[in-house]
């Protein structure tokens, strides 16, 4: 097996990390519009913070799974990447869950 040469590389980091940005960006997206809505659901428990920790759950698992696969079969920079985006998109997300309303 070849290995890539370092513009390959790049070019694979920047495609994880646009492919984790759209991921976080569609999740806050819906995060944002449960809020909205929440505001007009008056008499009712908001949703958004539940929400927002279900995300947590699905970004931190995301994070652990796909770093831990990548740093197995040694890419250690890519997991890197994958570790800092997901986890920090799941940090996020769990300080808007844990705001009280």
């Amino acid at each position: 097996m070849t290995r890539p040469t370092t513009g390959q590389r790049v070019a694979a980091v920047v495609l994880l990390l646009l492919a984790d940005l759209l991921v976080v960006g569609c999740l806050l997206w819906g995060y944002l519009w449960t809020g909205w809505l929440d505001g007009w659901n008056e008499g009712h428990p908001p949703e958004a913070p539940g929400l927002a920790r279900e995300f947590m759950w699905y970004l931190a698992g995301g994070a652990v799974v796909t770093a831990g696969a990548l740093a197995a079969f040694g890419r250690g920079a890519y997991a890197t990447v994958q570790l800092v985006v997901l986890g920090g998109g799941a940090a996020t997300f769990a300080a808007l869950a844990a705001q009280k309303p």
